[in-house]
């Protein structure tokens, strides 16, 4: 089942995925409100990234709190709420690519954080919601816990 009407790339059971620990995120209670948040970010985010850089696979969406305590998660984050993505596209696609076209195409993200210390270097994006602080950060982290706004 997709998740949105306005784009044929992304299947529901998508949204409960964890690249490094996917019993947990089985686990996870999918709720309307969970689906109709990965619809938002779907059709703000993901499709345009899918369309520009081709195929790409999600490690982290939706955790419970578990699981993001098993990755190493931020208390207060967006991925609790459903409204975070960790996307990986193919080998060739450079992250950094990715997130400075997020920039400069004024995508409607919450924040946008490129982890250039992981390998390999992740890309987190989230967007904004009702009942959440609202950001537009876009962010650089060369070592854990530490972030330059890039402008």
């Amino acid at each position: 089942m997709l998740i949105s009407e306005k784009s044929n790339f992304f299947k529901k059971h998508e949204i409960r995925v964890s690249s490094k620990f996917p019993d947990l995120a089985s686990r996870i209670q999918l709720k309307a409100k969970h689906v109709d948040i990965a619809a938002l970010l779907v059709d703000s985010v993901l499709h345009p990234l899918r369309v520009r850089f081709g195929a790409c696979s999600i490690d982290s969406w939706l955790r419970s709190e578990e699981l993001n305590r098993q990755v190493g998660g931020s208390k207060d984050s967006d991925h609790l709420h459903g409204n975070a993505v960790d996307p990986r596209f193919n080998n060739n696609i450079d992250p950094l690519a990715v997130f400075k076209y997020i920039y400069e195409s004024k995508m409607q993200t919450r924040q946008c954080i490129i982890y250039m210390y992981k390998k390999p270097i992740q890309l987190h994006v989230s967007i904004n919601i009702p009942g959440r602080e609202y950001k537009n950060d876009f962010l650089l982290s060369y070592e854990p816990g530490k972030y330059d706004f890039y402008d």
